[in-house]
């Protein structure tokens, strides 16, 4: 829901019982990126809030995925993804990409896992954000490494395709743009980048 920005349907969704510790970090996770995509940065640092709790809390912290990634691990992620959103919507884009650039981080330490244990690449994220503050071949590079490990990825080639234009490199968003159309030629909806707001 969160990589398809299904912000009102995220706010409709039931809160687990309290003592599903994970289910309750990810919903407060989702929550949180919800809340400030709509305006409401308050609620969004109060689910912020309970994401960090949760991190730290002494009985998430025996916990893992099927003995292959801790759950703390995958809290931080989620933890430092929020943070960053918040960053953004605040207008503090060093700090939101710093947040960013440290989820990715986390995010390639986990464990192999089909399927991920985190579900989708926050590298999409990062060069989106890093598209928005005018620094358009860190962008490229950071969507070319996603492209090594999800090739042929379309939210990838299009925030490829989106940081070559913004560099006049004009024959090679040309090419990125044909392999993202190829990969997205069954898809329902558009891209404009590669994350959806």
């Amino acid at each position: 829901m969160v990589k398809f920005a299904m912000w009102d349907e995220i706010l409709r969704e039931p809160r687990p019982d309290a003592d599903l510790k994970y289910p309750t970090a990810i919903l407060e996770y989702a929550r949180g990126m919800a809340l400030s995509h709509k305006g409401d940065l308050a609620g969004a640092k109060t689910s912020l809030a309970v994401v960090k709790t949760l991190e730290t809390d002494s009985a998430v912290a025996v916990l893992t995925m099927a003995d292959i990634n801790k759950i703390p691990d995958i809290i931080r992620i989620a933890r430092c993804m929020l943070e960053g959103e918040i960053a953004r919507a605040e207008g503090r884009r060093s700090e939101s990409i710093q947040l960013l650039s440290e989820a990715v981080a986390f995010e390639d330490q986990l464990n192999f896992n089909e399927p991920p244990d985190w579900f989708f690449s926050i590298r999409h994220y990062l060069g989106q954000a890093l598209i928005e503050a005018g620094r358009y071949e860190e962008a490229e590079a950071v969507y070319r490494r996603d492209l090594l490990e999800h090739k042929s990825n379309g939210w990838a080639l299009k925030g490829l395709q989106v940081s070559l234009e913004k560099q006049g490199k004009t024959a090679e968003a040309g090419v990125a743009e044909r392999q993202y159309r190829k990969s997205w030629q069954y898809a329902d909806r558009a891209l404009e980048s590669s994350v959806l707001q």
